[in-house]
């Protein structure tokens, strides 16, 4: 009497050792894409963080200025680099802006105080940036599904190797 292959007990524990492997990894795949997803948004938020730390100091002194040259000079320099869709100085008799605001939610601003230059714990205006949240999401979204992919990847080459050993050795 013989015994098929798929009655055999290494193919049915390949296929157990290949289901349970799968599942878990989907599982854990899933719980590694969202934490690479959110851990790239908020390594965009640090980013851009860095990005108005470097104009900071421009950008309060066209406010306490109330230069429209140097403001300019600010928004559109921060303007150019991807992460940022839109900016803006501000104080109360002073504007200047990177651009029309109206095609930006209001939803993803971000507003950072800008500190008198002269006299300290003083506020002379503000700098609004809009990230452009349709990239740093896509960046974010690319990346995570790529650690995920990976992950899935090593789990089915491991078990793969798992199910060809077992059934090396136990026929």
């Amino acid at each position: 009497m013989s015994i098929s292959v798929r009655n055999s007990l290494s193919f049915r524990g390949s296929l157990l050792i290949i289901a349970v492997t799968m599942l878990f990894s989907s599982v854990f795949s899933l719980f590694f894409y969202n934490h690479s997803f959110d851990t790239e948004i908020q390594e965009a938020r640090t980013r851009l963080d860095q990005l108005v730390a470097t104009v900071e100091n421009s950008a309060a002194v066209a406010a306490y200025l109330e230069s429209e040259d140097l403001g300019l000079e600010v928004v559109l320099g921060l303007a150019k680099n991807d992460i940022v869709s839109w900016v803006s100085i501000q104080n109360e008799v002073f504007f200047a802006s990177s651009g029309d605001r109206s095609q930006f939610g209001a939803e993803n601003e971000v507003r950072y105080s800008l500190a008198d230059p002269f006299m300290e714990g003083e506020v002379v205006g503000e700098l609004e940036v809009v990230p452009n949240t349709m990239l740093i999401n896509g960046n974010a979204r690319k990346t995570a599904l790529y650690h995920a992919r990976i992950l899935v990847l090593f789990s089915l080459g491991m078990v793969m190797l798992v199910a060809f050993l077992l059934y090396t050795y136990l026929t």
